[in-house]
């Protein structure tokens, strides 16, 4: 930026580079520290303020209200305007993605101003790929059926866990394990204090289930979480021949069949 300050009965230029751009700001301002440090000294006397390079004086300030100093200036300042190149893609993005039809529509009715865009050039786009956009508007295929069906209780318990909750229950509960058997559906709910205590859970819910249903747990179904998949429940299922069955990342429908 090149400002044409008015010193004395002469002008001078002074460049100042790497400048701050805010588009909000109702004045522009000049930081005193980072003149100093690259060499600027300042004198302020009179209501006046001289900025010095190297010995001579490039800048005068009066004193404003609110304690500021404005430079006098002869021509305003002046800055570089770098401007980007319209493309029928850059609007597409502008106007979050927005179809090549419905842009055609707002150049045609003339519902947008500033769009230098023709027709013709909105309506040869209609067939061109806007990666984002596919990936954006991908979707999941349902999954298959199951085949597969228990026949009797403690076959198949479906675990998962819960929280932490924004209400704190009693006794500092703040999680909860599910445990779901598969064929008849019943549903244990164990609250927790921390999610370290899952593995003690499941170790009870398990002995809880058997003895009560005289059946033994067969196999386990539970996501991919620390909580599920550590050292100490992979001991358990393994001196209880339970298999454990972990389902795909970032497919919670696995979890309860």
């Amino acid at each position: 930026m090149r400002l044409q300050c008015k010193v004395g009965g002469s002008t001078k230029e002074v460049l100042l580079r790497e400048v701050l751009h805010v588009p909000g700001a109702f004045a522009s301002l000049f930081s005193v520290r980072v003149a100093k440090r690259v060499g600027a000294e300042f004198l302020f006397k009179g209501g006046c303020c001289e900025v010095r390079m190297n010995g001579k004086v490039c800048m005068v300030g009066i004193s404003v209200d609110g304690g500021l100093y404005v430079m006098d200036q002869e021509h305003g300042q002046h800055a570089m305007l770098a401007k980007t190149h319209e493309t029928v893609e850059l609007w597409h993005r502008r106007f979050g993605h927005l179809s090549y039809g419905n842009l055609e529509r707002l150049v045609a009715e003339k519902m947008v101003k500033g769009i230098q865009l023709q027709r013709e050039e909105l309506r040869a786009a209609s067939g061109v790929t806007c990666e984002p956009c596919v990936l954006a508007k991908q979707h999941r295929l349902p999954f298959v059926a199951s085949s597969s069906s228990s026949s009797h209780p403690c076959e198949l318990l479906h675990m998962d866990v819960c929280g932490p909750m924004r209400v704190v229950a009693k006794r500092g509960k703040r999680y909860f394990a599910t445990f779901l058997d598969d064929y008849i559906k019943l549903s244990v709910v164990y609250p927790l204090a921390l999610k370290s205590e899952v593995a003690e859970a499941v170790q009870k819910v398990v002995a809880l289930l058997e003895k009560q249903s005289g059946k033994k747990v067969k196999a386990v179904r539970s996501d991919r979480g620390g909580e599920y998949v550590n050292a100490e429940l992979k001991k358990f299922f393994a001196n209880n021949g339970i298999r454990h069955e972990t389902t795909a990342p970032l497919t919670r429908s696995q979890v309860t069949g």
